[in-house]
């Protein structure tokens, strides 16, 4: 994953505003992903695999924060394939 551009949270969240859809390669569960969600006006995290529904409204915390590890899923299609497999 060396060839991924890795954001800081302000430039996550700016992808965010432009309706993409992003991941920490942290995470645990590497199907989760952030997304502004339209129907509830809330960031929140969906799961790949599950289209439509919103697991929770997503809480920002320190970590998340201070995390360089943010990715686009939309710049990586085949990371999406890796994240629900």
């Amino acid at each position: 994953m060396e060839d991924l551009v890795q954001l800081d949270i302000y430039e996550a969240l700016k992808q965010i505003a432009d309706g993409k859809r992003v991941t920490r390669i942290i995470w645990n569960d590497k199907r989760e992903y952030c997304l502004f969600d339209k129907k509830t006006g809330f960031l929140s995290v969906h799961k790949a695999g599950e289209p439509g529904v919103m697991l929770r409204p997503w809480l920002i915390n320190d970590g998340d924060l201070e995390g360089l590890d943010w990715i686009v899923l939309e710049d990586k299609p085949e990371i999406i394939a890796q994240k629900i497999n």
